[in-house]
């Protein structure tokens, strides 16, 4: 039962005595409450609505023995007593990317670099991919590495000689036969490419001329090219000094080497003194060794053959042909010296 302590409004207090229960709320009332004076009302019509009861304050002592709250074990939870939830406690709720179903990788093993077996070459090292998706190295090829295979039986560029054939290795790794046993090693020897005098190095005028047939007028030479179209016309001016270079690669294995070419002489000077040159040189480290020299009193306008054996020494070294002619001042005694097909060969084959 609930009533209010000392008035309408004060705190409210239970007993078990007093209690009242569901279901006794006795018969049905009417009316009104009275004023709550604090002595218990009654409705209209003099029903009185609460007996008399003891408001004295309930203390431990008043309590029924069951009343009293068993003792609690307040101590500080801790992982032996606590409740075990099936899941451990991190103390911070999961903040971590969501679950993608792959397994987890540590951060220090890097990613694979290929997907075996796959096969590929660095230089001339073959590789194949291992099942960890690692470059495994062989050792490295002795000629060519293709598609991570060593591949080829000599070095693309390379010469042989099998039974008096030279043979060049092409860029498969693999020996062709050339069908003679010399090798010619100067770029356009006989200057019939074209007048831009492809393959020589030219620091002065204009060298090479068409001259397909004999001339003699000014600005034409005065013979036909030995080897048609072209030729190459040193000289015929007062006071010139042409040039032209060519850089060569000698053969490791050239066991003969040959220089040659064909001259043809026209000059204005008499006597046998020497007033206007030609020289052919060559260049081979620090060393020169001359290879023909031709003057004004060489005179001819008949193609002459000029062939120079040089030394086994040059093989495997690169050399520089020099071609130079240089006149006087004598404008009415010109030379002209007309050079055409020129050849440096290696006969790489006995």
């Amino acid at each position: 039962m609930v009533v209010a302590a000392g008035g309408g409004c004060g705190p409210r207090v239970e007993s078990a005595g007093n209690r009242a229960t569901k279901g006794d709320a006795g018969p049905a009332l009417r009316g009104h409450l009275g004023d709550g004076d604090g002595g218990g009302g009654e409705l209209d019509g003099g029903v009185d609505l609460l007996p008399a009861i003891d408001a004295s304050p309930v203390t431990d002592a008043t309590l029924p023995v069951d009343s009293h709250p068993l003792p609690v074990d307040v101590a500080p939870a801790t992982d032996a007593n606590r409740a075990d939830s099936g899941k451990p406690d991190t103390g911070t709720p999961d903040t971590g990317p969501p679950d993608t179903g792959r397994p987890d990788v540590p951060p220090d093993v890097p990613p694979p670099q290929c997907t075996a077996p796959a096969k590929r070459c660095v230089g001339l090292v073959p590789q194949t991919c291992d099942a960890g998706g690692a470059w495994q190295s062989a050792p490295a090829c002795p000629f060519l590495c293709t598609a991570g295979t060593c591949v080829g039986v000599c070095l693309p560029g390379s010469n042989q000689c099998a039974g008096g054939d030279l043979q060049i290795c092409d860029a498969g790794g693999a020996w062709r036969s050339t069908g003679t046993s010399a090798r010619e090693l100067l770029v356009n020897p006989a200057f019939d490419v074209d007048l831009n005098e492809t393959g020589w190095t030219n620091p002065s005028a204009q060298i090479v001329y068409a001259a397909p047939t004999a001339g003699g007028s000014t600005g034409h030479p005065d013979v036909a090219a030995q080897s048609l179209p072209n030729l190459a016309w040193f000289g015929g001016l007062d006071s010139a000094d042409d040039r032209l270079s060519q850089s060569i690669d000698v053969p490791a294995g050239a066991s003969k080497l040959t220089f040659s070419f064909f001259y043809a002489v026209v000059t204005g000077k008499t006597g046998t003194t020497e007033t206007d040159t030609f020289d052919a040189s060559l260049l081979a480290g620090a060393q020169v060794i001359s290879l023909a020299h031709l003057s004004n009193v060489n005179a001819t306008d008949t193609w002459t053959p000029v062939s120079v054996s040089l030394p086994a020494t040059l093989a495997g070294q690169t050399v520089t042909l020099q071609l130079r002619a240089v006149t006087n001042t004598n404008v009415n005694r010109i030379t002209s010296f007309y050079i055409d097909t020129m050849s440096f060969s290696a006969g790489a084959c006995p």
